[in-house]
């Protein structure tokens, strides 16, 4: 005998996410061996990760690619790698898609790190340890 549902579940269907724009600057990388790891991807795609490459994990043999532009992703799918395939997440699995709605706080397109100065470092450091600016290597007599 077959009971009706005596709940709304109504509220757990599934959402609809505009993949295609949202995403944009997302590609999906798979059908690479399982063996891979992160550092393998990033250089592959080394010569198109100038403004930013970020790798999100998605089972052994998919990943999330992160660009810091859609432009950037689309330049990234022409790739041409014997070990791996590209498509763009619109296109991508259904896995892929539903980690990219969950993670999406996680993967905003990536930004380029601004150019590291030693002067700065040098001075958090400085403040970081508590010592006053403008004398190097020598201790005030007190």
């Amino acid at each position: 005998m077959m009971e009706e549902a005596q709940c709304d579940y109504s509220s757990f269907q599934n959402m609809q996410v505009n993949i295609t724009e949202e995403f944009a600057h997302i590609i999906e990388i798979y059908g690479f061996p399982a063996i891979f790891k992160t550092d393998d991807l990033l250089s592959a795609f080394a010569s198109y990760s100038e403004g930013g490459m970020k790798i999100k994990w998605v089972d052994n043999t998919h990943a999330l690619g992160v660009f810091s532009s859609a432009s950037a992703a689309t330049q990234a799918l022409s790739i041409n790698h014997p070990l791996l395939k590209t498509r763009m997440l619109s296109n991508g699995s259904r896995k892929s898609k539903c980690k990219a709605v969950r993670r999406a706080e996680f993967i905003q397109p990536v930004k380029e790190r601004p150019p590291t100065d030693t002067a700065v470092a040098s001075r958090m450091v400085t403040r970081a340890l508590g010592l006053r600016g403008g004398f190097r290597g020598k201790q005030e007599d007190g």
